[in-house]
């Protein structure tokens, strides 16, 4: 494989050859398509269901689609990308025109790409092409940082011919082989057209009746609502509810895109969102397994469930034996749930403990000895001589409720005095 730039046509691991969209007219080659290939497309506001023929206009048209090509011929848990991010390392060597150039495709040019009078996400500088950031000049750490949003997403798909899953799962694996961290991927599934199976207020009232199973601990509704002053007076508007804090590194997004578009059609989308050490287990995840484990990963986080059997409570406490809901069964196409845990548990260590109690308790230990300070000058007593007496007496009564951890804890600290711990 060439390693300056992708190559939608070099050799790829046959074992996902199965993935790449498998419907009424059967797998898509892995290498992406071509003249005569056949894709099947879902049903979406895009047109009819069936198989399309592919000529060689139609390699670009195709990535035009509302709905992304690499989201037909699925069933409805076919995740596809819709937001992708990566930065490549300033320990990688890898220059900013490198990346630039893996970003150009054999018909572009560098001089496609344009210099923003402004940078973005802590970096001075910026390209643009087309709807392609590509963000430089940070701290030394920082390396180049790629955001590709929605619309980048289509622009990558049509110009680097992903229109299957195989050929996404070939560029994700081309990407980590370059020594780039992905720091965010969206992978959002819809429900779409008359045969839809989800509504807005049923999972709204799920949510608010606790009739749900879910690793998140909370869930935010945000309403939008605009129209035309003046004219048509059209609105547009929809409904986002929001599960887990959308500042976390995997949170959930659920909302009315139908409405957005003016209300005329069906359409809700499903988004988790992978952020950081998230973002990148999931690519190597999706490498390993194929884009199927996402609706297996957003069942595990988010379990809709009924409390009733043909009309009588089941009179279970235990919600995770209810019986998942019926439309969220059918939406998930009857997935199990899988596993997914980015972060191996922090090992925590003396030093670990140290940096929190400077991060959390300084400033507080600091202000209640400037307290004793000012009392102390008041009554003529010594500063010190308190200070250290309240001190003492907080290492007392913490040492009083050691737990087996921290005697584990401290049983595997060895002094070292090339190394002090405390110094």
């Amino acid at each position: 494989m060439n390693f300056n730039t992708f190559d939608s046509s070099s050799e790829f691991d046959p074992s996902f050859s199965e993935v790449g969209g498998v419907g009424a007219g059967g797998p898509v080659s892995p290498s992406g398509l071509s003249t005569g290939d056949t894709v099947p497309l879902r049903s979406s506001v895009s047109g009819p269901s069936g198989v399309f023929r592919v000529s060689p206009d139609d390699c670009l048209a195709v990535a035009a689609l509302d709905t992304p090509a690499s989201n037909t011929g699925c069933p409805r848990t076919c995740a596809f990308p819709d937001w992708v991010a990566f930065t490549v390392p300033a320990a990688s060597g890898v220059s900013l025109d490198a990346v630039l150039a893996w970003l150009t495709p054999s018909s572009g040019a560098p001089s496609d790409w344009v210099n923003l009078e402004r940078g973005g996400m802590g970096y001075r500088g910026c390209f643009q092409r087309g709807q392609f950031r590509v963000y430089y000049d940070g701290s030394p750490s920082m390396g180049v940082h790629v955001s590709l949003a929605g619309q980048a997403v289509r622009q990558l798909e049509q110009e680097f011919r992903l229109f299957t899953e195989a050929a996404w799962l070939r560029w994700f694996g081309w990407i980590r082989s370059l020594g780039c961290s992905f720091t965010r991927l969206d992978m959002p599934m819809d429900d779409v057209g008359p045969d839809g199976v989800l509504d807005m207020a049923v999972i709204e009232a799920a949510a608010r009746s606790g009739q749900l199973v879910t690793l998140f601990r909370r869930c935010q509704k945000i309403a939008s609502d605009s129209w035309e002053l003046g004219g048509s007076g059209a609105c547009e508007g929809g409904e986002t509810l929001y599960f887990g804090k959308r500042s976390s590194e995997l949170h959930v997004c659920i909302y009315d895109k139908g409405s957005q578009k003016g209300g005329s059609i069906h359409h809700i989308r499903v988004e988790p969102r992978f952020r950081g050490a998230n973002a990148e287990y999931l690519v190597a995840r999706l490498l390993e397994k194929g884009f199927s484990e996402v609706p297996k990963i957003l069942r595990a986080y988010l379990d809709f469930k009924v409390s009733l059997i043909d009309g009588v409570a089941t009179g279970d406490s235990n919600k995770s034996r209810w019986d998942t809901a019926p439309w969220w069964v059918s939406f998930l196409d009857g997935c199990e749930k899988g596993r997914f845990s980015a972060k191996p548990g922090a090992v925590r260590t003396l030093d670990s403990v140290k940096v929190w109690l400077t991060r959390q308790a300084s400033q507080s230990l600091a202000m209640v000895f400037d307290a004793i300070d000012l009392e102390c000058r008041a009554s003529g007593l010594n500063v010190r001589a308190v200070q250290r007496r309240f001190i003492w007496g907080l290492v007392e009564e913490g040492r009083g409720r050691y737990k087996s951890k921290h005697r584990v804890l401290l049983g595997g600290y060895v002094p070292s005095a090339s190394a002090c711990l405390f110094p």
